[in-house]
């Protein structure tokens, strides 16, 4: 711990912070902030520790992530639906829709959140279908996954179906500008539990286009690592 005033706050005193003692405020804030969240006024010193600039999707994962567990009930079905964030991105409710979240952080201008929709809803789906065939119908259903979306206006657009962790995934990637001229680049997860679809977006939003592809270049390994911890049971 660092015990000495002018040592925790040498900004007073004209002085700058030394690498050992900035690195230890940073462990202090991992540890003050634990596994669930508390402490939160020390968070977002988070933003700032090497290992998340850098975006070390498995160090970020293994030490400054906290996992939640939310039990609701959606269309008829309970279910218990567990996953991790970092914890220095705001979590909030969606305020359109409550069983939904979204997130969001400076760090790289990240915004996204999960929702889900019920597969009863989906009429025109064989229900007999595997989870690829699924998928894979799925995906040609361009007006569906833009609501996922949620932005009618983007360049590229392009589906895939891949493997995070142990789940089989229809991947949507995408870009665009918006309308007040910056570039959004984003991924969208669906993936299919017994009764519903979830769905991972991530967006990353900047003035320049070739930004956004470097930042989520270097942030695609944390997103599929949250998607991968992500678990849903009913």
């Amino acid at each position: 711990k660092l015990t000495n005033y002018k040592q925790r706050y040498p900004f007073l005193y004209n002085e700058k912070y030394t690498n050992s003692n900035a690195l230890k405020i940073f462990k202090e804030a991992e540890v003050m902030t634990g596994k669930t969240g508390t402490y939160k006024e020390l968070i977002h010193l988070l933003l700032f520790h090497p290992k998340a600039l850098s975006c070390d999707a498995q160090y970020i994962l293994s030490n400054l992530c906290y996992g939640r567990t939310l039990t609701q009930k959606a269309n008829g079905h309970f279910y218990n639906w567990s996953f991790s964030i970092p914890k220095y991105w705001d979590l909030v409710p969606n305020p359109n829709k409550s069983t939904d979240l979204i997130f969001y952080t400076k760090l790289d201008s990240i915004s996204g959140g999960i929702t889900f929709f019920d597969k009863s809803e989906d009429t025109n789906t064989d229900s007999d279908q595997s989870q690829i065939e699924y998928l894979k119908s799925f995906s040609e259903k361009i007006d569906l996954i833009k609501k996922f979306i949620q932005l009618s206006i983007f360049n590229t657009f392009r589906t895939n179906i891949v493997k995070i962790g142990d789940k089989n995934v229809l991947l949507v990637e995408y870009a665009g500008q918006k309308p007040n001229n910056t570039y959004l680049q984003g991924r969208v997860y669906l993936f299919l539990t017994k009764y519903n679809v979830f769905a991972y977006m991530f967006n990353i939003e900047s003035i320049h286009p070739n930004d956004c592809s470097q930042k989520m270049d270097i942030n695609i390994p944390l997103f599929d690592g949250i998607v991968s911890a992500s678990k849903v049971t009913y």
